[in-house]
């Protein structure tokens, strides 16, 4: 029997699909949004949460590297007569419940790898919020400097 070759194909925003999880590096930050450059220049967007308080601004930083997932993707199309113009949208979210859908968080092992938001800081460590109603303690031991 012929095994058929494996091949790799180049990201493309055709190939994009909702769940897709991404390493990406913030480019731009606003109060409301951030632009993260994604692989084969790709860019996507943070969209702030309505109900949270602390802007984009104060979360992130330019060149920070995070994991991501896709929510959706959408062309549209901005501009009137011959100045239009398609534009490729790219929405992601750096969430745990998000970026760990499907990751174990039920049930994790000893070398599952989770992400999440640091909650509050406590005397010996910090609450860490994996998503999906699930928590997690962070001893400041355990914290590489």
């Amino acid at each position: 029997k012929h095994q058929k070759e494996a091949t790799i194909e180049a990201l493309s925003f055709g190939k994009l699909a909702k769940g897709t999880k991404l390493l990406g590096i913030v480019r731009e930050l606003q109060p409301e949004y951030a632009v993260v450059s994604l692989p084969n220049l790709l860019s996507g967007y943070i969209l702030k949460k309505e109900n949270d308080p602390l802007p984009l601004t104060r979360a992130l930083r330019v060149g920070q590297v995070l994991a991501v997932v896709i929510l959706k993707t959408a062309t549209e199309t901005v501009g009137k007569g011959k100045n239009q113009v398609k534009r490729r949208r790219i929405q992601v979210s750096i969430l745990p419940s998000s970026i760990n859908m499907n990751a174990g968080v039920i049930a994790p092992s000893k070398t599952s790898c989770l992400r999440g938001q640091i909650k509050s800081v406590e005397d010996h460590g910090c609450l860490v919020d994996l998503g999906h109603g699930k928590q997690g303690f962070l001893q400041f031991e355990q914290i590489e400097p």
